[in-house]
Order: structure tokens, then C-alpha cells, then sequence
């Protein structure tokens, strides 16, 4: 359903906000190719899965 697609995702105002990243930050992170974005239309959305990879790969970095 709508409501479960919509749980299972973000904007990228949602995420960046949940992780208290600035706008550029970002859309520095999609430029760089270490967040994943998915296009629906016009909307740019990060996916449960798009947040996992990103979440593993900053850990991975942080242990060097």
C-alpha cells in the first residue's frame, strides 16, 4: 500500500534531518556516489536499504 511505501522511505529533508546533516552535506553525499537515492517521478527518496548501505559504509570508514 501507499502508507507502507512511504514508511519504508524517505526524503531526502526526512533523512537528512533524522541524522542532522545540512542540505549540502547531502546532496554532497549523493554527488560523491555514498548515498544511494532512488527517483519516483520528480521525488528523490532514500530506501530502508539506501540507509543501510549508507549506515554500513560510514562504519566501515570509521574503523578504517
Amino acid at each position: 500500500s501507499d502508507a507502507s511505501v512511504q514508511a519504508a522511505t524517505a526524503t531526502i529533508e526526512e533523512w537528512r534531518i533524522r541524522y542532522g546533516l545540512g542540505r549540502n552535506t547531502v546532496y554532497d553525499l549523493i554527488a560523491d556516489g555514498r548515498l544511494k537515492t532512488a527517483k519516483i517521478g520528480r521525488r528523490r527518496i532514500i530506501t530502508i536499504q539506501q540507509d543501510q548501505d549508507f549506515r554500513e559504509l560510514i562504519e566501515r570508514e570509521a574503523k578504517g
